[in-house]
């Protein structure tokens, strides 16, 4: 998958919540280089999790083990290379510790992909018979080794007798600078005083040259045996190692899929986990996207659950979707959100929701959420995401989501709505998915014209002149750019002179949508209350029912009375949900009421120069200046531009 895909919706940072809850290195490895399941492969992962749920449900710990450098360790053995001790312990305690997951997962459908333990247990007791618990070869790892163990004891003992001895007479007859014997050049010497004549091994003298160090004689020929005996010793051990570190390497492949496979299983684990704590549900496979009260994972690690808005979405089955609405009123959310259910599906990772279902995704690919220059190349925004969408056309195929968040918010509003609508019929045909976000009135009649596009919009409060965070299908978002520049507070003057410039026979859809907007609001709220109520009235029947019997009398008739009163109230709300179906009524005759306010019914047949004229497609008015052949050079504001006589119409 494209990281930039990975980036724009996200994605890395739902990793990075997952990476909470490993507990290895190459378990990070592993989850950074995920990549997009097959359907059996996701089945597999799906079963695979939520046995490991049921696993640590039961309170058992999964032995999860490895260590840092554990990749260099693993090149070392491929190649043959001498381990250190701590190197030889650790491979070690991996094994040990492999042989104890696989037990654990015996009964699971993972048990497959493991390695067996059959191949492991003659790799383990290598190493457990050779290397002791610090990591280094023991001393019974060999019949010989243990002989020269023994034999240097025994001459480690006579020595220490000598030297003690030794010691006692030559302190006593006062030859000595200090009562010990120390180590010089791997051999026993004493401290003798220079003015003293000892028999021996000069082996060095003191920085002042007041003390001799020397090896009597007594003490040479013990010694000699005493070295022969470390060197055959240091011999066996390293003829063991070798023969260990060849174990490693035949077997090295096995090692490296245990190592593999134990970050396999850590990612599992964490995945297990986190769908545990966070409440995650996977996504399954359906005809339709269907979406029960998502939240983005990212937006609860920083506003916490409670605080997320959650997203649904009943049963979309079309093959695009536009959404338009307030600005940030959410548009750019809901994308991210069914990118992440998307992503989420074909990764084979839980989403937080309550249901989530999506059609066979193939892949997933955005347009417009980092619009960045890029300086060095010489490249516009625009050309950028040109570039980014030749792309998505030439690599899209059947079962491909494309998400755009505004991408041609950059150029001019009416190639722009030409090129957003060739673009989104080109991949529609070819059986990919579209949702896009826009506040590009000519492309909302497009999608209400398309039978496979539906329009949606984010609800936006009238009342406070707040997005309300909410989203709706099936009806044309206002972009509400003025009513939050107002509130913002910028000069009256200023929004005095935008309301005018809109006004005209061209706002009365806009005027209706807003009014039908702020009385479904309203009637939404009404209906909520009413919903309310009744769960309200039959949560005190069923108490009836139950402890009615139990009641005083005085308890009793008080509670009815209460509940009397509910039902005259909740009969009164009832005639809400008349009125309810008369604006869905009022919705259905809104295509209706488009072609009566329909501002290009009159062309212009006889152009006049310096006549004012309705300009196809913006709907702005302008002066005609001159007409070039079949081009007419207007006037809109400061500004002159050329257009086709026939996008004049008579006001």
């Amino acid at each position: 998958m494209d990281s930039k895909v990975l980036k724009d919706l996200d994605f890395e940072r739902v990793l990075n919540t997952l990476s909470k809850f490993l507990n290895t290195h190459i378990g990070h490895k592993y989850l950074y280089s995920i990549k997009p399941l097959g359907e059996e492969d996701r089945v597999f992962q799906r079963k695979a999790v939520e046995e490991l749920q049921g696993i640590f449900k039961k309170g058992v710990i999964l032995p999860l083990y490895d260590f840092e450098g554990s990749p260099h360790v693993l090149e070392k053995i491929r190649v043959a290379s001498n381990l250190s001790s701590h190197e030889f312990l650790e491979i070690s305690n991996l094994l040990h510790n492999y042989v104890k997951l696989y037990e654990v997962l015996y009964n699971t459908v993972m048990i497959e992909k493991l390695p067996s333990v059959e191949f492991v247990k003659p790799i383990l007791s290598a190493t457990r018979k050779n290397i002791d618990d610090e990591g280094k070869i023991r001393d019974d790892a060999t019949l010989k080794l243990k002989e020269l163990t023994l034999l240097k004891k025994h001459i480690d003992a006579k020595l220490k007798g000598v030297l003690s001895q030794l010691l006692e007479d030559y302190y006593k007859k006062g030859m000595l600078r200090e009562k010990f014997y120390t180590m010089k050049n791997h051999r026993y010497v004493f401290p003798f005083r220079p003015e003293v004549s000892p028999s021996g091994i000069v082996h060095g003298y003191s920085h002042t040259d007041k003390t001799i160090f020397v090896e009597p004689y007594e003490i040479v020929d013990i010694q000699n045996k005493l070295v022969k005996v470390e060197d055959e010793r240091k011999e066996e051990e390293d003829r063991i190692r070798r023969n260990l570190i060849e174990t490693l390497n035949e077997n090295y492949e096995t090692i490296k899929d245990i190592h593999d496979k134990i970050g396999w299983i850590d990612f599992l684990h964490a995945v297990a986990l986190y769908k545990e704590e966070k409440g995650g549900v996977f996504v399954d496979k359906s005809d339709a996207l269907y979406v029960k009260n998502l939240r983005h994972p990212v937006l609860v690690e920083i506003k916490g659950y409670e605080n997320v808005v959650p997203f649904s979405i009943d049963r979309f089955s079309k093959k695009g979707l536009f959404i338009s609405g307030p600005n940030a009123g959410g548009k750019t959310v809901v994308l991210k959100n069914i990118g992440i259910v998307a992503l989420s599906y074909m990764y084979g990772l839980p989403v937080l929701a309550e249901k989530a279902e999506i059609f066979p995704v193939k892949s997933v690919f955005t347009v417009g959420f980092t619009n960045e220059q890029d300086i060095s190349e010489g490249k516009s925004t625009f050309s950028g995401i040109i570039e980014e969408i030749k792309n998505i056309v030439e690599h899209a195929e059947r079962g491909s989501i494309v998400l755009f968040d505004e991408p041609f918010s950059f150029t001019d509003p009416q190639e722009g709505e030409a090129l957003q609508e060739s673009i989104v019929n080109y991949l529609i045909d070819r059986g990919v998915y579209v949702f896009l976000t826009t506040h590009m009135w000519g492309l909302k009649f497009f999608a209400e014209a398309h039978p496979e596009i539906e329009n949606a919009t984010m609800l936006f409060d009238a009342a406070s002149g707040m997005p309300l965070y909410r989203f709706k299908i099936g009806m044309m978002g206002k972009s509400h750019a003025i009513e939050i520049a107002e509130n913002i507070g910028l000069p009256n003057s200023i929004i005095e002179y935008a309301k005018k410039r809109i006004a005209g026979e061209g706002s009365r859809v806009v005027d209706i949508i807003t009014r039908l907007e702020k009385e479904e609001a309203e009637l939404l709220e009404r209906e909520k209350r009413l919903k309310d109520k009744e769960d309200e009235v039959n949560e005190r029947e069923k108490r009836l029912k139950k402890y009615g019997k139990k009641l005083i009398k005085a308890e009793y008739e008080r509670v009815e009375k209460e509940l009397k009163e509910l039902l005259k109230e909740l009969h009164k709300e009832r005639k809400i949900k008349e009125k309810i179906k008369k604006v869905q009524v009022a919705r259905k005759q809104i295509q209706k009421l488009k072609e009566e306010v329909d501002i290009y019914k009159n062309p212009a047949e006889h152009p006049e120069i310096g006549k004012n004229y309705r300009i196809k497609p913006t709907g702005m008015i302008g002066t005609l200046l001159e007409i070039r052949r079949k081009n007419a050079i207007v006037q809109i504001g400061n500004v002159q531009m050329e257009v086709p006589l026939e996008y004049l119409f008579e006001l």
